[in-house]
């Protein structure tokens, strides 16, 4: 008997899984947060997927069968609320107090990566946007051409959409002031740092951790946060993924390794750990922890497991209960490219695009994976603005930006979103990127 799963959404970003997972033939719930409306507004999956208006209503029917569920969460929060459960006998992966704590406190992250062996960029941190201010005027005074990174501390800023990187001080300035201006609107930021800029190569290392082990993979994702690659964090437009053999890896045995007996004494769990890196000159400088799962980067290591012939629930249902994954289960060497489709812009708001039509062509029906659609008489509609992604997979990088940006391309008219916004350069700079890394021996 197959196991069934309760997606719970605080990000929104599990709608295209859901599907997968009820195409595979799970009986699959789905609950979201009040919080995921801003992402994917009202009605997201609706005429779709089975929605619940409670999720412990979810529980209630299957406390006495509590094998028969797993629970999938995205994003990091309310970790203890999850771990309670945890407690109780419930089969979750995702968010916990130890992951919310390790990628929301910058300071406890940057603990972790020194004891992992990693660099850190140096950094002054700060609890008061005035004495922030008079920092950057005495470093302007020096030179106003240094270039800074702004992060802010806890769920509304540590790797989210204030992540900012300033090319003058000036600049810098302007900017936190703004961000002060927004903690009116309810975003509050408490704690936040200047990180010096490390000019390298930008690329997260991450391993599923089931826990006890780490999965035999480890997967590599070179991702772009904003427009073309400059300005503000505006949520990740696209990637590429592969998937490496950690046992042949460098950077696998030198820093990820040392992880598994750190998660283990802190009674860690099922999750997904990725370190966010800046390498240079053969020396890998930590930026974040991205200790949860969710939006394309798992897009795109399912993508690849799907085009592997990898059923996604037994993948999940193997990590939930601890089970030994067989010898060459995980496709090493394939890539994914996954290129985030919007309709309007990033910066438009639910109510700026709900109830546009969306269609596409159903042969395509596995390379799309939505994140804010429903589904009425009138066929498809749009409820957010980010629709979701587009993924494709390949031997070689080239091939997979080509098969992914074929699809989108208007004039093939494989899919019709109003307005479509989408970065046109993912990918273009990985093989570059990768011919780096083998040279510095951070991979092989």
């Amino acid at each position: 008997m197959k196991k069934s799963f309760l997606l719970i959404n605080s990000d929104g970003c599990f709608l295209g899984i859901a599907q997968r997972l009820q195409d595979e033939g799970y009986k699959v719930y789905s609950f979201y947060e009040k919080v995921a409306e801003k992402y994917s507004g009202k009605d997201v999956g609706k005429g779709m997927i089975e929605l619940v208006e409670d999720m412990y209503d979810v529980l209630w029917e299957y406390k006495d069968k509590k094998d028969n569920l797993i629970i999938l969460v995205d994003g990091n929060y309310d970790g203890s609320e999850f771990d309670v459960l945890r407690s109780e006998g419930w089969h979750v992966i995702g968010s916990s107090d130890f992951s919310e704590k390790m990628e929301h406190d910058r300071g406890k992250g940057n603990e972790l990566a020194g004891k992992l062996g990693l660099n850190l960029p140096p950094a002054v941190e700060f609890t008061d946007f005035a004495k922030a201010s008079q920092y950057l005027d005495k470093l302007k005074s020096k030179d106003n051409s240094i270039k800074l990174v702004f992060k802010g501390d806890g769920l509304d800023a540590a790797g989210g959409s204030f992540t900012y990187l300033a090319n003058t001080v000036e600049e810098m300035q302007k900017y936190i002031d703004w961000v002060n201006r927004q903690q009116s609107y309810g975003c509050k930021i408490e704690k936040f740092r200047f990180q010096e800029v490390i000019d390298g190569v930008e690329v997260d290392f991450a391993g599923w951790y089931n826990g006890s082990q780490f999965v035999p993979a480890m997967f590599v994702d070179f991702e772009q946060k904003r427009i073309h690659g400059l300005g503000a964090a505006v949520g990740c437009l696209g990637q590429i993924e592969v998937f490496l053999d950690p046992t042949k890896e460098p950077y696998f045995q030198k820093h990820l390794k040392p992880l598994l007996p750190i998660l283990n004494e802190n009674n860690a769990v099922a999750n997904e750990w990725a370190i966010n890196n800046i390498v240079k000159e053969g020396d890998p400088y930590f930026l974040e922890f991205t200790s949860r799962f969710g939006w394309d980067s798992t897009i795109g290591e399912l993508a690849i497991l799907k085009d592997a012939g990898k059923s996604i629930g037994e993948f999940f249902e193997m990590l939930a209960f601890k089970k030994p994954f067989p010898k060459d289960y995980f496709p090493y060497g394939l890539f994914s490219c996954t290129v985030r489709l919007y309709s309007g812009s990033t910066g438009h708001h639910c109510e700026d695009v709900e109830g546009k039509p969306l269609f596409w062509d159903s042969k395509y029906n596995d390379n799309f994976w939505w994140y804010s659609v429903k589904r009425s008489d009138a066929g498809h509609e749009i409820t957010g603005s980010m629709v979701g992604c587009v993924t494709y997979c390949a031997k070689t990088v080239e091939e997979a930006v080509a098969g992914a940006y074929a699809i989108i391309d208007p004039r093939n008219n494989n899919i019709t979103i109003p307005d479509i916004f989408y970065s046109e350069t993912i990918g273009d700079k990985v093989p570059e990127m990768i011919r780096e890394l083998k040279g510095q021996k951070i991979i092989s």
